[in-house]
């Protein structure tokens, strides 16, 4: 099924008349510090990267916020594009930095890699690096991001003997994902994550997006003793909390991954007040995005909730700019779409743009 929606929305309703950018806030931890939004894939009906659309909602996410691009996530459903369509990555790569290069802009792009095992992982990077080789300067990776195995469930001694083996191959800077409920119930040891920082330097952010807000602050407390390595929160509901208790050059190194990040600017203001010290305010603000992001996710208790109600978004405000583009999911999140969804993200949408909590492309 493609979640197809014939999606008619007065573009004037949506106008803005200021390009309003929020990122900012980098510090000696590099370039990778703040919101990693985890872009999502613009798919045609036939599953390959819809360019003009891609370029768009890069855009988007860049013009609301982001300090970093997370390419081929889970929310930009790498694990089925890896497995279907591989070369479409490539495209997904040239679309991205076609629109960074068109905003005179210089975010940096990381890239989600994945398989069962040690070679299969190398195999993907390896893949993508002569990929991008071919392509020249249209294409450019600045990272990459490695989880568990998908299905395989390791003790810790594989677990650790996995990643040090994928990481030593790995030339450019690495960032690990912790999420056991989506990669093999495989949970990374908190002691294990400081081994390996203290072995590899070029190994620079750790995402966890388990429910644990003391799993969090175990590793925020680890990676803080380190130099150079940023930590993110993948669960944008918690993100405050982890900020909470920081001093601002603390606050420096806790990102955020959030999906609503391909729509809203609320997590990149939520980072900025932090830096501000503005405790206060960033707490309103998250108390803000908790209310209205499930408003606009599609179906909030069932998996793809973000890529369906992500597109259906991006298909509402940029209607008049790509008018050929469609919501389009993988099967696995395909499900019927009512009128009354739409309308009512549309609604949620209207009501955002009105608090300032997105800006639209000019």
């Amino acid at each position: 099924m493609m979640v197809q929606a014939q999606v008619k929305c007065p573009h004037e309703l949506f106008q803005s008349p200021i390009r309003w950018n929020t990122r900012g806030g980098l510090s000696m931890t590099g370039e990778f510090s703040g919101i990693a939004v985890p872009v999502l894939s613009m798919f045609d009906e036939s599953f390959k990267i819809n360019k003009d659309a891609q370029e768009l909602l890069v855009k988007h996410v860049i013009n609301n916020g982001a300090n970093v691009l997370f390419l081929n996530g889970s929310t930009g459903e790498g694990q089925f594009l890896q497995e279907h369509h591989p070369h479409e990555r490539v495209t997904l790569i040239q679309a991205t930095r076609a629109a960074i290069s068109s905003m005179n802009d210089s975010t940096p792009v990381i890239f989600g890699l994945y398989g069962e095992s040690r070679d299969e992982v190398v195999t993907q990077y390896e893949f993508i690096l002569d990929a991008i080789d071919d392509a020249g300067k249209t294409a450019k990776v600045d990272g990459f991001v490695i989880a568990p195995p998908l299905t395989r469930k390791m003790n810790m001694d594989e677990l650790e003997s996995y990643f040090r083996s994928i990481i030593s191959q790995v030339r450019e800077p690495v960032f690990l994902y912790n999420n056991p409920s989506k990669f093999g119930r495989n949970n990374i040891p908190v002691s294990m994550l400081d081994d390996l920082l203290s072995h590899f330097d070029h190994l620079k952010g750790f995402k966890d997006s388990s429910p644990s807000i003391e799993y969090k602050m175990e590793a925020i407390k680890v990676i803080l003793n380190k130099d150079c390595v940023n930590f993110y929160t993948g669960k944008e509901g918690d993100f405050f909390n982890c900020l909470t208790g920081t001093t601002v050059e603390q606050a420096k190194r806790i990102g955020c991954i959030p999906s609503i990040g391909n729509v809203l600017n609320l997590p990149s203001k939520i980072w900025n007040s932090s830096l501000k010290g503005k405790e206060a305010f960033a707490r309103d603000l998250q108390e803000q995005l908790n209310g209205i992001r499930n408003k606009i996710y599609h179906e909030a208790s069932k998996p793809g909730k973000a890529q369906r109600g992500g597109k259906i978004a991006f298909s509402i405000l940029y209607r008049s700019r790509v008018p050929r583009y469609h919501p389009v999911v993988s099967p696995e999140y395909e499900m019927k779409l009512e009128k009354t969804t739409i309308d009512g993200i549309r609604t949620n949408l209207e009501l955002a743009l009105q608090e300032g909590f997105m800006q639209l492309v000019p």
